[in-house]
């Protein structure tokens, strides 16, 4: 039988879960007790429900530095109702005795009752907390009703690499963003963090001062048929550095959109950082080495977008750049 949608059932239910869970024949209590733990609300838009039930072991490992409240919307399969479930993550912290714990629930949401779950989402929202919604998907934003969600959170983080339509990435981003609220992030930039300090630390290296004002030329290298979002935000971010040099992109064989290589040129100045092979990066030109950049996992993205709720000046810039680099002819 369904479980009745209301808020206070669900809480209810959460409390009866913590006194369980305290225990001692539940297997989870300690001789040093459970820690309840939560810092946020986490709201996850799962894709379907294949992915609902993979989701949770990433949603756990984000627990051990972002404990949180978390909110798991599943699609609803053929036949299924609207109804939800509760239950806890919990780990042992290295040599100490005590779990910590942290609640889940999980509402199966049949398409047209999103307006409903909203409502019940403003009930269960951890009090006087930041709230963040990571929607796995772009199916979400073409949802009757999921608006209805926007207002009761602080952040919405999407994945513009898995949008299909070329553009509908960023058209769904100035959508967002042209609200008060909430805060807008991607996780292509988050992925892009570790590519970033590794070209500004050889920079830093390579082409102080008036060496790096000769850079007049920054090409970026796409796997596909075509650049990726993540391509523009890579080439925003080093003309916002740039000002003066040129951008360009370059077609890489490969099946991926990912970045493939990233190119600086100028007055007697090349500088080239191409992916060879899995994590392997070459830097060549002013400076010859290799190094391992790993691809950033959704785990690694999404703990440093949970990080900071407020907004990012940084890539706020960045996402202008882009949006006006999409749109240039011949883009």
């Amino acid at each position: 039988m369904p479980v009745a949608i209301r808020p206070e059932r669900i809480l209810h239910d959460l409390e009866e879960l913590w006194l369980s869970m305290a225990q001692p024949d539940q297997g989870v209590a300690t001789a040093s007790g459970v820690l309840r733990a939560c810092s946020m609300t986490l709201i996850v838009a799962a894709r379907d429900v294949r992915d609902a039930e993979a989701i949770g072991e990433t949603v756990g490992q984000l627990m051990h530095e972002h404990p949180s409240r978390a909110i798991v919307l599943k699609p609803a399969g053929a036949g299924e109702q609207l109804s939800s479930r509760v239950y806890a993550q919990c780990w042992m912290p290295f040599g100490s005795r005590q779990q910590i714990c942290c609640e889940q629930i999980e509402i199966t949401t049949p398409a047209g009752q999103l307006e409903e779950v909203a409502r019940v989402i403003l009930g269960l929202l951890a009090p006087d907390l930041p709230s963040v919604l990571w929607a796995r998907g772009p199916k979400w934003f073409e949802r009757a009703g999921f608006e209805q969600i926007y207002p009761l959170i602080d952040k919405i983080v999407l994945d513009s690499c898995e949008f299909d339509d070329s553009g509908a990435e960023l058209t769904t981003m100035r959508r967002l963003r042209e609200r008060t609220r909430p805060t807008v992030a991607d996780l292509a930039w988050a992925r892009l963090t570790m590519w970033r300090e590794m070209i500004a630390n050889t920079l830093e290296v390579v082409a102080p001062g008036p060496a790096r004002a000769s850079i007049g030329e920054i090409e970026v290298g796409y796997y596909g048929a075509a650049p990726s979002t993540s391509c523009y935000y890579m080439a925003a971010w080093l003309a916002r550095a740039l000002p003066h040099a040129m951008v360009g992109f370059r077609r890489v064989p490969g099946e991926e959109g990912r970045i493939a290589a990233v190119s600086l040129r100028g007055d007697d100045f090349q500088l080239a950082f191409e992916r060879v092979e899995g994590d392997t990066v070459r830097i060549s030109g002013a400076r010859d080495s290799v190094v391992v950049l790993p691809h950033a996992s959704d785990y690694r993205s999404m703990r440093e977008e949970l990080t900071v709720t407020a907004g990012d000046p940084v890539f706020d810039a960045v996402w202008a750049k882009a949006e006006q680099l999409r749109a240039a002819p011949g883009e």
